[in-house]
């Protein structure tokens, strides 16, 4: 159970004794409220637990982060609740256990959706981890479906966010799953020094554990990972075939020659190795091995899982010859991959161009040929040239390439 200060915007007399905290239980997710009484050495009293997530952001003053709103003259309080199967509404409480629904906003309603439930296994190390698997809204259990692997970091404890449908740069969770594709989002943990080998373990015990059910294809699996969940995506294919297909979205393919560039903005890039989010511990030069295991495009020779990547010139924060590092070494190894370059996009392409819809199509397409069976597109088979690109999508289906009944 995790206690945090619920920020309000005011207090009544009512409450001036009184602590009202958001209450998190990190075990199912659930969310709601407690009560802590000044001046008693007691644990907090929990109100109200629900399969929601307590919205931090009403939208008021800025960007204070509001767990609730107080009227002014009277104890009433208006808290914000959401969960992966309904968007965000308005609750009233006077009490903070019985909660009266102000707001009926339900734009999911009108279409097919998606519902998630925590999955927990246990890694390679015996370690118990958690997931959310996210499923079509008509899932049937006599189907057979493939399934996405997408991850970050730890990401379980947004069970019960709602995800909005959008022309985002990563992974679109809404429009996958109502195609019928299972996602499953592992949380990783890490060992200093083996980021890689981390990230490994936890996504091939996830895709083990998985596989065991009848409802899933364990031939038709699949990656995504954006960033450093890209550089988890090159690395778990350079170690093994167990997936059909993989997606990399400006990730890193080469720790050495990374460690001597420098961020956007001029600083180096050796910090976030030796000391933060890359996670290797120390210098190139104490710790090499450990900056050659997480160098995957050492073993593109062994890489055989269909690669689709995205890297951006304009990228600041993943260099642009990172991705190219990989792509050349796969193309002159004769294996099966595609990079995509976005004109003015960076780091992460944003809703404003046409990007990310381009981006999430071909992602689809991508999918669909290698998980589906279905068609590939002429950018498959023929490629698009940079040249070509501003007249030319390459998104027909190449009929030379489609099987005669």
């Amino acid at each position: 159970m995790v206690f945090r200060f619920a920020e309000g915007r005011t207090f009544s007399a009512l409450y001036q004794k009184k602590m009202i905290l958001s209450a998190f239980n990190t075990r199912n997710k659930n969310d709601g409220f407690a009560i802590a009484t000044f001046g008693k050495q007691k644990d907090p009293v929990i109100t109200i637990q629900e399969p929601y997530f307590i919205c931090g952001d009403l939208g008021l003053e800025g960007f204070t982060p509001y767990i609730f709103l107080k009227a002014k003259n009277v104890d009433k309080f208006i808290v914000q609740k959401q969960s992966v199967a309904e968007a965000s509404n308005y609750y009233v409480t006077e009490d903070f256990v019985n909660f009266k629904r102000l707001s009926n906003e339900f734009p999911e309603k009108d279409y097919k959706w998606m519902k998630a439930e925590l999955v927990e296994w246990k890694n390679v190390d015996g370690r118990t981890l958690q997931g959310v698997l996210y499923k079509p809204d008509d899932f049937d259990s006599t189907k057979s479906y493939p399934v996405i692997f997408n991850y970050y970091v730890r990401s379980s404890n947004a069970l019960h966010h709602y995800e909005a449908p959008g022309m985002v740069g990563g992974l679109n969770l809404p429009y996958m799953v109502t195609q019928d594709y299972l996602v499953f989002v592992p949380d990783i943990f890490y060992k200093i020094g083996e980021p890689g080998r981390s990230a490994y373990n936890c996504i091939v015990s996830a895709a083990n554990h998985l596989a065991m059910f009848p409802w899933v294809n364990r031939k038709k699996m699949a990656l995504y990972g954006h960033s450093f969940g890209g550089f988890e995506t090159n690395y778990v294919i350079a170690h093994t075939n167990l997936f059909a297909a993989a997606v990399s979205s400006s990730g890193m393919t080469n720790f050495i020659s990374a460690y001597g560039s420098i961020v956007g903005d001029g600083v180096s890039r050796q910090g976030q190795y030796e000391l933060t989010k890359d996670r290797i511990g120390g210098t190139l030069w104490d710790k090499l091995d450990s900056y050659i295991d997480n160098s995957p495009v050492l073993r593109a020779d062994k890489i055989e899982t269909p690669l689709l990547m995205m890297g951006n010139k304009e990228d600041d924060d993943v260099p642009f010859t990172q991705g190219v590092e990989l792509f050349t070494a796969l193309r002159r190894l004769g294996k099966k991959v595609w990079m995509i370059q976005y004109d003015g996009e960076g780091h992460i392409i944003v809703g404003c161009s046409d990007a990310p819809k381009d981006w999430m199509l071909r992602v689809k397409t991508f999918y669909d040929h290698y998980l589906k069976d279905m068609p590939s597109q002429k950018w498959m088979t023929q490629g698009v040239s940079a040249q070509e690109k501003s007249f030319f999508s390459g998104m027909e289906t190449d009929v030379s390439h489609v099987k005669s009944e």
